[in-house]
């Protein structure tokens, strides 16, 4: 199986799992761990900066290079929201099948990475969805400002 495959079902599972065993109360998991996940990133020396100092530059570089999330991403307010737009993203089919489950995406790299974004551009924002454009192959994720 390989490394996409993988992540691809381990995503799948996790937020199935999650969801099944605490509910609604299982979203607050994504926001928790934008915090865990910088914390591993300067554990493994991926990145030297500390959880306050990281740049979107950096964090670019570290989610399309060291990561091989993406081909790119787009970061960017519209109107109420904030849009993560996930350009050619490895994470996607697991995505879909929760969808189509009509399961809550829980924890996911990308929804992580919105997390991150936001508080690096000092946004509050709470989840408010995930579509994926087939004919473009981009993951679009919107947190509502508050």
């Amino acid at each position: 199986m390989g490394v996409e495959k993988l992540l691809n079902t381990m995503i799948y599972v996790m937020n199935k799992a999650l969801y099944n065993l605490m509910g609604d109360t299982s979203k607050a998991i994504s926001r928790v761990s934008s915090k865990y996940l910088m914390d591993y990133l300067i554990s493994q020396k991926i990145t030297e900066s500390g959880e306050d100092e990281i740049g979107e530059e950096e964090l670019k570089r570290i989610v399309i290079e060291d990561l091989g999330l993406c081909d790119d991403y787009k970061f960017y307010e519209n109107g109420e929201y904030v849009v993560l737009e996930i350009i050619n993203p490895v994470v996607k089919e697991s995505l879909v099948q929760l969808k189509r489950e009509n399961i809550p995406i829980v924890l996911s790299p990308d929804k992580i990475l919105m997390y991150m974004l936001c508080k690096i551009h000092g946004y509050k924002a709470t989840f408010a969805g995930v579509e994926y454009d087939q004919e473009n192959n981009r993951v679009i994720w919107r947190c509502k400002k508050l």
